[in-house]
C-alpha cells in the first residue's frame, strides 16, 4: 500500500480478504493513547457536549486499529455496535490525528489477561490525507 493514497480513496477491489494492510503490534513502549466519541449519524458531527472514553492501542495498521477500553459505554451509548460511527483522536508522537471509524469486532478480555476491559477493532472510514500519511509513517517506523 502506498502512503500517498488512503485506502478509502482507492477504487473498491473484489478482494475476498478484507484485511489488506499489515498489522503492527503497538508494544508497551509504543502504546498510543486515544479518545473516542460517538458521531451523530444525522449530522456527521460529534454533539457539542461530547462524552469521551480514553484507552490505548493494542495494534495498528494503515486501515484500522484495535484498542483497549475499560467500558463499552459512553454515557448511555455503546461504542461496539457494528455500523456505529466513531470519532477517534489518536495521539501520535508527532501530534494527534482524527480518525472516523466503524467497529468491526469486539471482545471482553479474559480475566487472566494482564489488562482489563474490552478489545475493540475498528476499520478506518475517513481521515484527512495529511493525517493519514503521518499515521502510516508512524506505523512503518514502529515495525
Amino acid at each position: 500500500m502506498s502512503a500517498t493514497q488512503p485506502p478509502w480513496r482507492r477504487e473498491q477491489q473484489s478482494d475476498p480478504e478484507p484485511r489488506r494492510a499489515t498489522r503492527h503490534e503497538a508494544q508497551l513502549d509504543a502504546r498510543l493513547l486515544f479518545q473516542v466519541s460517538i458521531v451523530n449519524e444525522q449530522t456527521d458531527a460529534a454533539p457539542p457536549r461530547t462524552l469521551k472514553l480514553v484507552g490505548h492501542t493494542r495494534n495498528i495498521s494503515e486501515t484500522g486499529l484495535a484498542f483497549i477500553v475499560p467500558s463499552l459505554r459512553i454515557g448511555e451509548q455503546f461504542i461496539h455496535i457494528l455500523g456505529s460511527h466513531l470519532l477517534i483522536t489518536l495521539y501520535l508522537p508527532s501530534g494527534h490525528v482524527e480518525i472516523h471509524a466503524t467497529p468491526v469486532r469486539y471482545e471482553q478480555l479474559p480475566r487472566q489477561d494482564r489488562e482489563r476491559g474490552y478489545l475493540i477493532g475498528v476499520r478506518i472510514t475517513e481521515m484527512a490525507d495529511e493525517e493519514w500519511v503521518r499515521m502510516v509513517e508512524y506505523v512503518r517506523l514502529i515495525h
